[in-house]
């Protein structure tokens, strides 16, 4: 959608280096070059298309030894891995071409989980999946968050897979984060205009809130970003102030915060 979700998620995982900043693990810059091989294997990634991720030369089994190889572990730890994630043994002879979609996103999986973890993050890992395929994915990555302690950092367009997913959730327009909470108050209790109309526009996070907006013409170009705040063009709550000073985070309870200018404390001129 353009708003920045996956650059923020490769600069996370260490694949895009910030123009300015730092993105700090266990106390090191991971884009310092001196952060240890062994930490920085602690965050791993994968795809909506898990293609990326596999190599198309490879079998099942030489993909997911080479990563436990990687990771100083015995490669016969690879039966396991693939049973763990539903996949029958008859899978670890394939090469991807092989395999359908749900099959590549679990052995997507099982080849970031043979390094073993603290976060995992999933770039839109089930969109393009059947329904079924889909819940399935969520529920595995659901699993490890439950049984091993793994921080899952799922990147969606779908705020109905966020709220499944989520303990907190952000929401990001034209690269800025707008809002931020507890993923059951952001779906409920939207503050923010845009997040409104995110939640409008899914059919599922819908059912659970009482919001229903829909932003005003098309998404601005991320080249020429609007004055003030950058979703008043398609806000049909915008005021002069919107136009002219970009909003700053106000905290509206809990940890909740969301850069809208409707908020109380706020100016309305």
């Amino acid at each position: 959608s353009g708003s920045g979700k996956t650059t923020v998620a490769r600069i996370v995982a260490g694949l895009l280096k910030p123009d300015s900043g730092r993105v700090l693990y266990r106390g090191f810059d991971i884009y310092s070059g001196k952060i240890p091989k062994h930490i920085r294997r602690k965050i791993q990634m994968i795809y909506q298309d898990p293609e990326v991720s596999l190599d198309p030369r490879y079998t099942v089994k030489q993909t997911i030894e080479e990563a436990l190889r990687a990771a100083g572990r015995s490669t016969n730890e690879t039966k396991d891995l693939v049973r763990s994630l539903g996949l029958s043994e008859d899978v670890l002879e394939k090469i991807p071409q092989q395999l359908s979609g749900g099959q590549k996103q679990r052995v997507a999986i099982a080849r970031a989980l043979a390094m073993r973890p603290d976060l995992l993050i999933a770039d839109e890992p089930t969109s393009a999946l059947d329904v079924s395929t889909r819940t399935q994915i969520l529920n595995i990555l659901l699993e490890l968050n439950k049984s091993f302690g793994i921080t899952i950092m799922i990147i969606t367009h779908d705020l109905g897979v966020a709220a499944y997913m989520s303990d907190r959730i952000a929401v990001m327009y034209l690269g800025k984060i707008v809002e931020v909470g507890a993923a059951e108050e952001i779906i409920k209790e939207p503050r923010h205009p845009y997040t409104m109309a995110l939640i409008s526009s899914s059919p599922s996070a819908s059912r659970l809130s009482k919001v229903n907006i829909k932003p005003i013409g098309e998404i601005a170009s991320q080249i020429n970003i609007p004055k003030g705040c950058r979703f008043h063009p398609r806000c049909p709550f915008a005021m002069e102030i919107c136009r002219r000073e970009e909003p700053p985070y106000f905290d509206v309870g809990d940890g909740h915060v969301s850069a809208c200018w409707l908020h109380g404390g706020a100016p309305k001129t």
